[in-house]
């Protein structure tokens, strides 16, 4: 007696549409793995961490201190005085475009994490504190110098005068790290690239010259609210924009501006 086993019966595919959904069945994608290190250079990521900043401080200014603008902020409102009220509007303004054009230029993926912007923040904290700390051995090594850390960081929003200083420290922080890394190091180190044909020569001249330039911004004989030449104050503030131009290149501009905010705050509290 024999056995018969029936095949299971093949479903045949009743049209062209059938056949074509089954060999393109949708594939699961691989999850992205979190990269931090890779976010911190999306422009948006970086307008995402500076626009609370640059918010706090405008409307700070518009409220009661607009006497503690920051040097660049007063010289834009200078230039643009012939239209009024219209000149407070176009550095931020302009702030905003710099990251939005990045973002075009650049192709970046339109997404980032929060967490991102929380530990930009924690760096920014972390670094500008160990800039502070070298730039305070510096001093006691130069003019035998010790400033008072954090002396008057307690009183600093209840002291109307102290809270001032703090903005123009978040203003100063991202003015003139968007001008002197953003617009002027940046293209000054990719032309150099192109001209030496070496990323390390090109970041060495580029950061020599910037800081130059940095240093000598910041004096009474070429700014009238800058402070007058000392040699050790020069060399203090060289080495910094040093560390700044080298810190923009490796970890961004979001970071460079907390540094620089940050360190700001550190020095003058």
């Amino acid at each position: 007696m024999s056995i018969q086993l029936q095949q299971p019966e093949r479903k045949k595919p009743g049209s062209v549409l059938e056949v074509l959904d089954a060999k393109t069945q949708p594939v699961k994608k691989k999850a992205v793995r979190y990269d931090y290190w890779l976010e911190t250079h999306n422009p948006l990521a970086c307008l995402a961490f500076m626009l609370p900043l640059l918010i706090w401080y405008e409307v700070s200014m518009a409220l009661e201190f607009e006497a503690v603008r920051s040097g660049i902020d007063r010289i834009v409102q200078m230039v643009f005085s012939p239209l009024g009220q219209a000149s407070i509007v176009i550095l931020p303004l302009v702030s905003v475009g710099l990251f939005l054009f990045l973002h075009h230029r650049q192709k970046q993926p339109g997404q980032f994490h929060l967490r991102t912007v929380f530990w930009m923040a924690i760096e920014s904290i972390a670094l500008a504190t160990i800039l502070f700390l070298a730039c305070d051995i510096l001093l006691l090594y130069l003019d035998n110098q010790r400033p008072q850390p954090l002396a008057g960081l307690a009183t600093v929003f209840s002291d109307s005068k102290q809270y001032g200083r703090l903005l123009m420290c978040l203003g100063t922080g991202i003015h003139e790290e968007l001008v002197f890394r953003l617009l002027i190091f940046a293209p000054l180190f990719c032309w150099l690239c192109r001209v030496t044909q070496r990323e390390n020569v090109a970041l060495f001249l580029a950061a020599i010259l910037v800081s130059c330039l940095f240093a000598v911004a910041h004096c009474d004989a070429f700014n009238p609210e800058g402070s007058p030449f000392q040699m050790s104050t020069f060399l203090f503030r060289f080495l910094a924009s040093v560390f700044l131009c080298v810190l923009f290149r490796f970890r961004g501009i979001a970071i460079a501006i907390g540094v620089h905010a940050v360190f700001d705050i550190l020095a003058i509290s």
